[in-house]
């Protein structure tokens, strides 16, 4: 409940409430002995560096540090969230696209049934974002491809965490995860100048965010389709 607490204060720029969920991470880890709590923990504290304070080393730091707990206490959910964060500083902040690929890379056979779908999607979304950056457009199709399908799935048939008995909240609104997976395709399509094919992937990404009724990404999914259309 902290973490997914956290997640939602810190996204909604309310840093002081989000702050008061890490701190309640950091005691329930040492409470209940759960010393890998204090990976998501330390990627929440990531989030604040970056975006609040704007201290790209001190997110990677924290990254590495939850990444280094992940690893101590075999927990390769946390072990993937801290890496696709930390591959997102490389890539944001540090314009290092060949240190985000490693950093996933690393994660990618590591990936297991423990590790929640949106992580797994996650890392392919990335990493298909990456490699569309280096120019590598088919290897990025291939990745967005696979986070489709993990997207898709969670849509479809939403697991059930055995720990709390019914499907987690932080899975909320997936459909706009298959959303942005489809636009970033259309963009890989476009820079491949398959310019129709491009607009295709995005009407299919705005009819996502329109069952969404995510106004927000509606607005931006028309603003690139129109851009398509004028381009034509």
């Amino acid at each position: 409940l902290a973490i997914g607490l956290g997640r939602i204060y810190l996204g909604g720029s309310e840093l002081e409430k989000g702050k008061a969920e890490i701190a309640k991470i950091y005691k329930y880890a040492e409470e209940y002995n759960m010393p890998d709590a204090k990976c998501y923990a330390l990627v929440l504290e990531n989030l604040i560096a970056y975006l609040h304070e704007y201290d790209s080393d001190k997110a990677i730091r924290l990254c590495l540090e939850a990444i280094q707990i992940a690893n101590e206490t075999s927990n390769k959910d946390a072990l993937v969230y801290a890496s696709y964060q930390l591959a997102e500083n490389y890539v944001y902040e540090k314009w290092n696209p060949e240190k985000g690929i490693e950093a996933l890379l690393g994660v990618l056979a590591e990936m297991n049934e423990t590790v929640s779908l949106k992580n797994q999607g996650g890392v392919h979304k990335n990493l298909g974002y990456i490699y569309g950056l280096l120019g590598e457009y088919e290897e990025g199709l291939i990745h967005y491809d696979s986070a489709l399908m993990l997207f898709r799935e969670i849509v479809e048939n939403p697991p059930v965490d055995p720990r709390i008995n019914r499907v987690s909240a932080q899975l909320g609104k997936p459909i706009v995860h298959v959303g942005y997976t489809l636009n970033y395709m259309g963009d890989l399509f476009e820079k491949q100048g398959k310019s129709y094919k491009a607009i295709e992937y995005k009407e299919r990404a705005l009819e996502a965010m329109n069952r969404a009724k995510s106004n927000t990404d509606i607005a931006w999914m028309n603003t690139n389709i129109g851009r398509l259309y004028s381009s034509l």
